[in-house]
């Protein structure tokens, strides 16, 4: 999340803070590069290890519901990616080749003041929000990807959802297909390539080991895509939640952090209020059990001296004033 600008740099001989355009400016995400890593290793796995390996009657079907979604993901990952979301005013340094000012704390507590972009030097929209990774402010922040390197916000939003929408669709597809194809090549590998599958030739189906390796290859796909539909699946549901609230990603998780705050300030208001009250709800420790002690000892105390005395007083009348000190002295010794 980028809610607040990190750079703090003052020094006018610094460089320039870079002002990301889009998610193939750089630095370049390792997330990023992953996923890409991953949509290759997809769709060659299926093009030439899984697909063909159906027999012929499925392939019409197959590889069209699976090209369809993997074109249709690819560009909606690639629009996502491109498009920039900053807001239109915060774009307005570029256009006059003014440099991006360097954000001063010491100045300003936050890089947005009423909608005013202290880097930026602009007013922007009341939900814009400037990104520390990008250092722009992005129309209608919701959050910064790390999966397109780009920022989420008003003007690439609805791709970013239809890019989750195909990927959970084709990963579907795909891992529907692996599966059959992984089952139907155990007993090829368990037989020692005795067992015949089709009539179709398959180049990877020649040697056990070469299948075996392959197996290997579409068992990891299976984890991978398996692992991705849940995933988007979630994603997909929260950003439903979201959209039906009508909040962002950002106001989402800076309402949850206020309301921990606010928690933990009523639990230590509770804590202070409870160690001032009643005498029942002060906490039991061995300084406070000894003070009771104390006091219960004088009052006691103090009972007993009145009543000693009046007792010490009929006994020297009665002739037996030793016995009543001898009294005195007991209870004493036993608190």
């Amino acid at each position: 999340m980028c809610g607040r600008n990190q750079i703090t740099g003052t020094n006018k001989t610094d460089e320039t803070p870079l002002v990301r355009k889009n998610g193939w400016n750089q630095p370049v995400n390792g997330l990023q590069v992953f996923s890409w890593i991953l949509l290759v290793y997809f769709a060659v796995l299926f093009y030439a290890v899984e697909g063909i390996a159906l027999t012929r009657f499925w392939w019409p079907v197959a590889f069209t519901i699976v090209s369809v979604c993997y074109v249709i993901n690819v560009t909606f990952h690639v629009l996502a990616t491109t498009i920039n979301p900053a807001d239109d005013n915060s774009l307005k340094w570029k256009k006059s080749s003014k440099p991006a000012a360097k954000f001063d704390r010491k100045k300003h507590r936050h890089v947005i003041e009423n909608s005013y972009c202290h880097i930026c030097e602009a007013n922007v929209g009341d939900k814009s929000k400037h990104c520390s990774a990008c250092n722009k402010c992005v129309s209608v922040f919701d959050h910064h990807c790390k999966w397109l390197n780009n920022c989420v916000g008003e003007k690439n939003y609805r791709y970013f959802v239809a890019t989750i929408v195909s990927a959970i669709l084709g990963s579907i597809a795909m891992v529907v297909i692996s599966f059959y194809v992984f089952i139907k090549s155990i007993p090829y590998v368990s037989s020692n390539g005795a067992s015949i599958i089709g009539t179709e030739y398959v180049w990877w189906r020649t040697s056990v080991a070469v299948a075996v390796v392959m197996l290997i290859f579409i068992a990891l796909k299976i984890f991978f895509l398996v692992t991705a539909v849940i995933l988007f699946v979630q994603l997909l549901l929260f950003h439903a939640m979201l959209n039906y609230r009508n909040i962002t990603t950002y106001e989402y998780v800076m309402r949850n952090e206020k309301r921990k705050v606010e928690k933990k300030a009523k639990a230590k208001e509770s804590d202070a209020s409870s160690d001032d009250g009643a005498f029942c709800n002060e906490p039991i420790g061995i300084a406070s059990e000894t003070q009771r002690f104390q006091t219960r000892r004088r009052s006691l105390s103090t009972t007993l001296d009145s009543s000693m005395t009046n007792d010490m007083t009929s006994s020297t009348v009665r002739g037996f004033p030793t016995l009543s000190m001898t009294s005195a002295t007991s209870f004493d010794s036993f608190f």
